[in-house]
């Protein structure tokens, strides 16, 4: 389990190039924000800079937690998904499977999950049982 939660940190998941940009975008564009505002209000001091530039590192502090979040959210609900077990079909594939029974998830990180949780090496053969995550009914 606790493989599981490190992995979707960010550690050995097959993230998409959009989803990996965005991330990143996200965490520099805010701490160049927050950055220039603390630099200005060190460059013009007064007696209320101290409270400003501490508001500025709790809102970049706050940004950052917003971000990692989105990570936090996929861990969630395969956390609390139930493991069906499926027989795969002709023409099935991991990724074909990940975005039928959790698709509102990542479905490269979905694929990952499977495969770990199956020991699957290679391909999906006709046939061939496997566990799969599947969302609970208070997810719909």
């Amino acid at each position: 389990m606790k493989k599981i939660i490190i992995k979707f940190l960010g550690l050995n998941i097959h993230k998409t190039d959009e989803e990996n940009r965005t991330f990143r975008v996200g965490i520099v564009s805010t701490l160049l924000l927050e950055t220039g505002i603390i630099f200005t209000l060190f460059k013009h001091r007064d007696d209320s800079s101290i409270k400003f530039i501490l508001l500025a590192i709790i809102v970049a502090i706050i940004c950052i937690l917003m971000l990692i979040s989105i990570r936090l959210y996929d861990v969630c609900i395969f956390l609390m998904a139930n493991y069906i077990i499926y027989t795969v079909k002709k023409g099935d594939n991991l990724l074909t499977i990940s975005e039928q029974f959790l698709p509102e998830c990542n479905p490269w990180r979905t694929s990952e999950i499977i495969k770990n949780k199956n020991n699957i090496e290679e391909i999906l053969h006709p046939g061939q049982k496997i566990l799969i995550p599947s969302k609970r009914e208070f997810f719909i």
